[in-house]
């Protein structure tokens, strides 16, 4: 699925303000090819395998040994949230090809030439891009966990979770910014790679198949703890199925990185041709 725009849709002017360019993103991003299927599958697979796991869990809860019980009722959001694990790959790619769309067809020329200042065009991508996914997030992470709830409150507590545990309101406020965050790394990526398979490839492997190879080996697994598949696994697992560091602190390196990223990006966004 690649993003792309046509010219005639963009106001031609020669002088915009940042809010101007905002809307133009705004306007793009409605009218791109592929909008649909990202916001469903964003939100949609985040609830089915909400719903699959709780019903699982749910029917056979007589079943399950205490150690299987264990999970449910020390860290029930890790079932309710398996999903975003999904979620969040589909947030990058959306995000980065956003940018790489906009290469792949030249029509970033055509934007440049609308505002000159390119810092400002991508400041605008960025904000437009990590709002939308913030909320996108926010709705799959509700929606998924009432489904859970749902499922789960059969059981009676402690396999349910009230809405005022302090463990859903971090899992809403942490998952919200690690998406953020993402969407800033994607597109960052996108624009010092430009290319949309390789932009992909790249983010998935950081946000997906190194958590994999780290529980093969000792030192990819100490290593995964700096990439951004630990921050999210530390926003939705009390227990995480591998050592992380603390959620905060994971949200604070994996920003210090997206702040180094979106530096080198705008440096050389500024700089080479486009």
């Amino acid at each position: 699925m690649t993003t792309t725009t046509s010219a005639q849709s963009v106001p031609v002017e020669s002088h915009q303000t940042f809010w101007d360019v905002t809307k133009t993103e705004l306007l793009k991003l409605r009218s791109g090819r592929g909008k649909v299927a990202y916001v469903m599958a964003i939100i949609v697979i985040p609830v089915l395998l909400a719903l699959f796991e709780s019903f699982s869990a749910q029917s056979q809860w007589r079943l399950l040994t205490p150690a299987q019980r264990h999970t449910f009722n020390t860290d029930p959001l890790q079932a309710a949230l398996t999903g975003v694990l999904l979620a969040q790959v589909i947030i990058a790619i959306w995000a980065a090809t956003s940018i790489t769309g906009e290469y792949s067809t030249h029509f970033v020329r055509t934007m440049l030439q609308v505002t000159p200042k390119r810092l400002r065009y991508l400041a605008a991508k960025m904000f437009v891009i990590s709002i939308v996914m913030f909320v996108l997030m926010e709705i799959a992470v509700v929606l998924s966990f009432l489904v859970s709830q749902a499922m789960l409150s059969a059981q009676g507590p402690p396999a349910a979770v009230s809405w005022t545990s302090p463990v859903i309101v971090h899992a809403l406020i942490g998952t919200g910014l690690y998406a953020v965050l993402l969407s800033l790394m994607a597109i960052s990526i996108g624009v010092l790679i430009r290319y949309t398979t390789g932009a992909t490839l790249v983010l998935f492997t950081i946000c997906l198949v190194i958590f994999v190879f780290g529980t093969f080996s000792k030192l990819l697994g100490d290593l995964v703890k700096f990439f951004p598949v630990d921050a999210i696994f530390a926003q939705i697992a009390k227990e995480p199925p591998s050592p992380t560091f603390s959620p905060w602190v994971s949200l604070l390196i994996m920003a210090i990185e997206t702040l180094v990223l979106v530096v080198v990006a705008a440096r050389v966004f500024r700089r080479r041709d486009a």
